[in-house]
């Protein structure tokens, strides 16, 4: 994140504001579909937790593995509306596709905490990369990316465990969640951004001093 190349920033962006808004969708858009009660809520909100997961896991492993995305920021929000559309029209239109997310009761189904699983492993796995190449660049934006990812698949695992219908994992799963994305939001903002503006404002303030100290010098030379 620190390179300056925007690359990360646009990967972010993307993932993020997909994950923004089909949270959105699923709050204001599902009203009435062919499968009824409590089965239906169930499957709204597997569904829409596993596609938050997947841009999620998607966008960590870009960034781990310094894949580019070319185009403006804005074209990536673009694409991310379009995604999201699509997603909807899927959740909509192909809703017995999803019908093995969830049990009977309305939990999570074995497939759906084994996708959750999957995408925990290689949250770790990208945690765990992003720590070492910040420990070999210095990097405190990538150590705290790494903390975010990590945080986010303990989460995962820790709902995967948990006993049905337990209200506790839940609590705990949205509080680390909190804490994640304050460590997204340090590895982007305050070392990504705030940082590095704040070191060349200091190095625009350092040369003036010098040139003004220069120019004091030769003022001061004998004619």
């Amino acid at each position: 994140l620190e390179r300056g190349n925007g690359h990360s920033a646009s990967t972010l962006i993307y993932a993020f504001a997909i994950v923004a808004f089909t949270g959105i969708a699923h709050t204001v858009v599902f009203r009435e579909t062919p499968v009824s009660g409590e089965q239906q809520a169930a499957l709204d909100s597997i569904y829409f937790w596993l596609v938050r997961r997947f841009f999620e896991t998607a966008a960590f492993c870009v960034i781990a593995g310094d894949v580019a995305l070319r185009r403006s920021r804005s074209f990536w929000v673009g694409a991310a509306v379009l995604t999201t559309a699509l997603l909807v029209w899927f959740a909509v239109q192909r809703i017995d596709w999803l019908l093995g997310l969830a049990v009977s009761g309305g939990g999570p189904s074995r497939v759906a905490h084994g996708i959750d699983a999957s995408f925990a492993t290689i949250n770790m796995a990208t945690a765990f990369l992003l720590w070492r190449r910040s420990a070999r660049t210095h990097s405190r934006s990538d150590a705290f990316l790494a903390g975010s990812v990590a945080i986010l698949a303990l989460v995962s695992f820790m709902l995967v465990f948990a006993p049905p219908g337990s209200q506790l994992p839940l609590a705990i799963g949205h509080l680390s969640r909190v804490i994640a994305y304050g460590c997204l939001y340090a590895a982007v903002y305050l070392f990504a951004i705030r940082d590095p503006h704040e070191l060349l404002r200091d190095s625009e303030n350092r040369l003036r001093d010098s040139r003004e100290q220069l120019k004091a010098l030769g003022d001061n030379l004998p004619k």
